[in-house]
């Protein structure tokens, strides 16, 4: 009987040769954009979950109502998370953002690169963040002033099949860098997307303690790491 059903709708089928084939294309249609779909709102809520923490890391945002205007920002000042830290024992470790607002200039052995994506970052980062290393001491890599970790790409684009680690770069043509760690590329479903990270302590070196201290300057983003079962 079955194959009876299905002669008779083929039978009609070919009898309705463009109402078939519109009806075969429409179906087509709806499905790919189903499938469009579905992938697009996979890949959004995979962002940052390749994180081992990532649902105890949170970004902090400051609001309030300055004389009627309302302010509602991502940005914080300097000391807010290492206060949050000694006041907070929820507040297991945080991590300071600064990303440069524009290219910077690299000089390696007399050869110079323009290269955007860089991030100025605790020495906490990557304990945050669990980027894989992929050479260097995970334990060490930010730790001391005027150290930068490259990714992958950026490493392999500056020293080819060298090691890079321990090389010397110049940015800006005044500041020297030494290459502690050479970490894999951000994915894309991630909201960061740098090519280097400089140690923050370089901050302090170049524009003095003022930086650290002033609450007034709302300037860098602040990451907090929380305990287990601890909530915001």
């Amino acid at each position: 009987m079955f194959r009876n059903y299905l002669k008779t709708a083929f039978r009609n089928l070919s009898r309705q040769k463009i109402y078939t084939l519109i009806n075969i294309f429409g179906l087509a249609i709806g499905l790919a954009t189903c499938m469009m779909i579905m992938l697009y709102v996979v890949h959004e809520l995979s962002y940052d979950k390749f994180f081992k923490d990532h649902d105890r890391i949170y970004r902090m945002a400051v609001k309030a109502n300055i004389s009627g205007d309302f302010l509602d920002v991502a940005v914080t000042a300097n000391p807010m998370g290492e206060a949050l830290v000694r006041e907070y024992p929820e507040v297991v470790s945080r991590s300071r953002i600064m990303p440069s607002n524009q290219a910077v200039f690299f000089t390696i052995d007399e050869k110079s690169f323009y290269t955007e994506g860089l991030y100025y970052v605790d020495s906490t980062f990557l304990d945050l963040f669990s980027y894989n290393i992929l050479m260097g001491d995970p334990a060490s890599v930010l730790d001391e002033p005027h150290s930068i970790v490259l990714t992958r790409d950026l490493a392999s684009k500056y020293f080819f099949n060298e090691d890079p680690i321990g090389q010397m770069i110049k940015m800006n043509d005044r500041i020297n860098l030494k290459v502690t760690a050479v970490i894999e590329n951000p994915p894309g479903n991630s909201h960061f997307d740098f090519s280097c990270l400089v140690s923050y302590s370089t901050l302090l070196h170049e524009w003095g303690r003022e930086l650290f201290e002033d609450w007034g300057s709302l300037s860098i983003y602040t990451y907090l790491l929380l305990a287990e079962n601890s909530h915001p």
